[in-house]
């Protein structure tokens, strides 16, 4: 039973994963996971669980491109 439950949750991170990924705390995870404002999750009983592809997707998704800054004669506006 071990074997298929590592199969089957291959491809998910822990909490403490993601935040290890990331190079953030688990504690800014947990507050982004209830701001709904991280990557989605799955909850296993009490345990949040991130899927890979969902939190690599999530990550994409924040991209920005960067912002032009324009001259004037006084100086840069930003």
């Amino acid at each position: 039973m071990d074997d298929q439950t590592n199969k089957i949750l291959s491809g998910y991170l822990t909490e403490h994963e993601l935040a290890k990924e990331l190079r953030r705390s688990t504690r800014t995870i947990w507050r982004w996971r209830n701001l709904r404002q991280g990557p989605p999750y799955v909850m296993l009983g009490r345990t949040p669980m991130y899927r890979l592809d969902s939190a690599i997707a999530w990550l994409a998704s924040r991209e920005t491109q960067a912002v032009r800054r324009r001259a004037t004669r006084r100086g840069i506006i930003k």
